[in-house]
């Protein structure tokens, strides 16, 4: 099979007609601003953290407007668990272009990462943070609407609150819309009606996403939600038994 201990069928076309190229493609050689904002940004996705803010230091030094270099700092700060110095990098960026939807993105993104413990869970955002948060992932859809990472955390930062979410439902659906059966949306959406005491709904969710799913932490975590789901129906089942017995009780007495 191919891929098997590395390696891969080879295949060879032979064309009918001579490749053609434009004769009048140029390439333009990035300037090293540019270069050390592209290279930053990759090692910031690979997890050279340390490197990525060398280089983007570097770029900023050399064009303090930058702002993709900005953000990406910003996210390095954010890894790197510096808060305060990755909310002063997003916030820069924002003043000097509004109408980047990824800068709103990202600054909403570092705010929903500040409350999240060492155990990665998150149980509620200060009032402040969640204002600004919603504030920014609306005008980040605004502008991008076609971004499917807004809407998903919109709809989580609704999770976490528990505001609204009705229209958290609408939201997630939109960005599902954007990227059809993506796990991650579903699994929110069962989360979502999970708070909601939709049970059913949410099960049925989870269940779809356990099965479809080739991805083992991914069917890890659409497991453990349906377990969360049957724990809360036998909660919920108890407790619903224990008032009626003792409103029965309550009766019977009553009558006596």
């Amino acid at each position: 099979k191919d891929g098997q201990d590395g390696k891969y069928t080879a295949t060879q076309f032979t064309w009918k007609e001579k490749l053609i190229f434009d004769s009048q493609m140029t390439v333009t050689p990035l300037s090293e601003i540019e270069s050390n904002a592209y290279l930053g940004d990759l090692l910031l996705h690979t997890g050279g953290y340390a490197d990525a803010e060398t280089h983007l230091n570097k770029a900023l030094a050399a064009d303090p407007n930058s702002n993709a270099a900005r953000i990406s700092l910003g996210l390095v700060k954010m890894r790197q668990r510096q808060f305060a110095e990755a909310k002063k990098h997003l916030e820069a960026a924002l003043i000097g272009n509004q109408k980047n939807h990824f800068a709103h993105y990202s600054y909403a993104f570092i705010l929903s990462r500040e409350s999240v413990d060492e155990f990665g869970m998150v149980r509620d955002y200060p009032a402040e943070s969640l204002r600004k948060m919603k504030s920014s992932l609306v005008k980040a859809i605004e502008l991008n609407p076609h971004f499917g990472e807004s809407y998903r955390l919109l709809g989580f930062v609704s999770l976490v609150s528990g505001e609204d979410l009705d229209e958290a439902l609408k939201i997630v659906n939109k960005g599902l819309a954007i990227q059809p059966g993506n796990p991650d949306y579903l699994l929110l959406t069962a989360k979502i009606l999970l708070r909601q005491e939709k049970l059913a709904e949410a099960k049925l969710v989870a269940e779809k996403v356990a099965r479809a799913t080739d991805k083992k932490e991914v069917r890890a975590e659409a497991d453990g939600l349906i377990k969360s789901i049957q724990q809360f129906e036998q909660t919920k089942s108890a407790y619903e038994k224990q008032m009626k017995d003792a409103i029965a009780e309550i009766e019977s007495k009553g009558g006596k």
